[in-house]
């Protein structure tokens, strides 16, 4: 299970970065610096330092898994460290990647009226609680998933034989 979560969560990234770097035209240097103002009083650079943590807790899991017992705190104390030295390293080589999303999504208008919205009260209750809606949110949805998965399989198992049998029984081509 835990192998399968680092693949989508590879997947998602490659694809993210993708759509991301197509952009051909870049913000203006006073847009691209609303869009770092926004994402940081947004709690957007505290939700990818959650979301590598969340990455470096689903490799040390398979890690436990693979050795059929929990691996070193020091292991996992120096896993985090070169995980967040790495991230802290290539921070601009991801702005320079994010930022281009936000110009493609947002006008300047549109990021003023954010900036205050996340500058009022109900917006600094929106970045205080973030953290936790999204670990609740990926709780839920590992849970859904987990209720989902054998219809899941089920499906794809009538999926795949029906294939098969369409097809002289090779998944090929």
């Amino acid at each position: 299970m835990h192998f399968r979560s680092i693949l989508v969560a590879t997947c998602v990234c490659v694809l993210m970065s993708v759509s991301i770097t197509t952009s051909v035209q870049a913000a203006s240097p006073q847009k691209r610096a609303k869009i770092i103002k926004m994402m940081e009083i947004s709690g957007g650079f505290a939700v990818a330092d959650a979301m590598m943590r969340s990455v470096s807790d689903v490799i040390i899991n398979t890690l436990s898994e693979r050795e059929g017992k929990p691996v070193s705190k020091k292991l996992v104390t120096k896993m985090q460290d070169a995980t967040s030295t790495l991230m802290r390293k290539h921070f601009g080589s991801y702005l320079d990647r994010l930022i281009p999303l936000y110009d493609n999504t947002f006008g300047e208008e549109e990021i003023d009226v954010i900036l205050a919205f996340y500058t009022s009260p109900t917006g600094r209750k929106m970045v205080k609680n973030l953290p936790q809606l999204m670990a609740g949110g990926q709780v839920v949805a590992q849970q859904w998933m987990e209720l989902l998965q054998p219809e899941l399989n089920s499906a794809i198992q009538s999926v795949v034989e029906e294939f098969l049998r369409e097809n002289g029984g090779t998944l090929a081509g």
